[in-house]
C-alpha cells in the first residue's frame, strides 16, 4: 500500500512539472520573471529593460491583480529592504502600451478575464506567515507556478479546491512551486492558493496561473 502511494504521487509530481515544461506560454513567462533575479543594478537595469520588452511583445497574458491576501501576511510595501522583482511595475507599463492609453491600477484586466488564459503577478510573504490567495473565473485545469525572488527560499504551496487539497507541489532546483490541480473546476468552484513561508527572512515572489478553460 505504502508502495502503490509513493508511485501515485511520484507521478503526479512529474505531471505538475511536465504541464509547465510544455507549457510554451507559461514556460516563456516563468523565464521572464527568473531572468529578475539579479544581483548588481547595471544587470538588474539590462533584465528589467529586456523583461519589460519580452512583456510588451507578448499580448498573451494579463496582470493577475485581482489577489488579496486573506491572511494579511505580505511583507509591507514601505519595506525597502526586501529584494523585489519589481514586476508589477512593468506590467503597468506594458499594459498601457497593450492598450494604447495610460490605464489606472483599478482598471487593469485581471486574471478573470475571459480572454486570457494566462495572469502573473508579484506578491510577497513575511517570514513564519502563510499567504492565502482566492481566485475566482478558472476554469478547466489549472497551472499554477510561484517564482520566489531567491533560489534558497523556503516555500510551501498548497491548492484547495472546496477547501480541499487538490494538487500536488513540486519545488525545482531553483525554488519555484509547480502545483496542478487535479479536480474539475469551473468558474464557481472555490479555489484558494495558500503559500507559507518557513524562512527567517521576508520573500518576494511572483505567481503565475494558466487557466485553460478545458
Amino acid at each position: 500500500m505504502i508502495r502503490l502511494t509513493i508511485t501515485i504521487i511520484t507521478i503526479m509530481l512529474a505531471v505538475a512539472v511536465n504541464a509547465q515544461q510544455n507549457d510554451k506560454e507559461l514556460n516563456s513567462l516563468v523565464t521572464m520573471v527568473k531572468n529578475l533575479r539579479q544581483t548588481s543594478e547595471a544587470e538588474k537595469k539590462q533584465a528589467f529593460n529586456d523583461t519589460f520588452q519580452s512583456l510588451v511583445a507578448d499580448t498573451a497574458w494579463t496582470p493577475m491583480n485581482e489577489l488579496r491576501d486573506k491572511n494579511g501576511a505580505e511583507c509591507p510595501h514601505s519595506d525597502k529592504s526586501l529584494p523585489r522583482f519589481r514586476l508589477n511595475r512593468m506590467l503597468s507599463k506594458a499594459e498601457q502600451v497593450h492598450q494604447g492609453v495610460a490605464v489606472a491600477t483599478n482598471g487593469f484586466m485581471n486574471g478573470q478575464d475571459p480572454r486570457f488564459n494566462y495572469s502573473l503577478y508579484e506578491k510577497s510573504v513575511m517570514a513564519g506567515k502563510k499567504v492565502s490567495y482566492s481566485f475566482n473565473g478558472r476554469e478547466g485545469r489549472q497551472v499554477f507556478v510561484v517564482v520566489p525572488y531567491k533560489t534558497s527560499a523556503k516555500l510551501n504551496a498548497t491548492l484547495l479546491v472546496n477547501g480541499k487539497a487538490a494538487a500536488s507541489s513540486q519545488r525545482l532546483s531553483d525554488g519555484t512551486l509547480v502545483l496542478e490541480c487535479t479536480e474539475s473546476i469551473n468558474t464557481k468552484t472555490p479555489l484558494t492558493l495558500e503559500i507559507s513561508n518557513q524562512g527567517n527572512e521576508g520573500m518576494a515572489m511572483v505567481i503565475l496561473n494558466h487557466n485553460t478553460r478545458k
